[in-house]
């Protein structure tokens, strides 16, 4: 399971305690963890409490602390049966996690976005998002899509059209 935008890691301890049960389930966060100015806390405050609260899962839980746009390239193609978006809400950051994360996504895998229904801070994911599945039509099918969009990966972005 990979989850890009941890923040205090409230959705990895529900996915983690709920769902990813399975002692050999792992789960990877990426987040870049910068400061919080208008609630007064620092990125380091926020990624300790996220850290505090995934440590009783031990070695199950890798945190990565960087910009997505350039940890996501460095992990391992079709790697993830699960990806969770939900860092920046801004059209290109959406696009590009949701690019990048194309690849490391297995053929039945799933992939999730938040906020898809919803403004966000005044932002609005669902441009990126349906921008991205237009470029990938015939290769997943949707699984619901309300205030979060979620799909099933059937074909890869290079398999023959048809």
């Amino acid at each position: 399971y990979l989850e890009v935008g941890v923040c205090e890691g409230w959705s990895a301890d529900w996915w983690l305690a709920n769902t990813l049960k399975c002692s050999s389930s792992r789960y990877v966060g990426i987040d870049s963890w910068v400061d919080w100015d208008r609630h007064g806390v620092t990125g380091e405050e926020v990624r300790n409490s996220a850290s505090k609260r995934l440590e009783k899962y031990g070695d199950r839980v890798e945190l990565i602390s960087g910009w997505s746009m350039e940890e996501l390239p460095k992990l391992k193609p079709e790697s993830f049966d699960l990806i969770y978006i939900d860092g920046n809400h801004d059209l290109v950051p959406v696009l590009m996690d949701s690019v990048l994360s194309w690849r490391l996504l297995k053929v039945g895998g799933v992939l999730l976005w938040d906020d898809y229904g919803q403004r966000s801070r005044g932002r609005q994911p669902k441009k990126a998002v349906q921008g991205f599945l237009s470029a990938l039509s015939g290769r997943y099918d949707v699984l619901f899509e309300n205030w979060q969009m979620a799909i099933v990966k059937t074909k890869h972005a290079t398999e023959e059209w048809g």
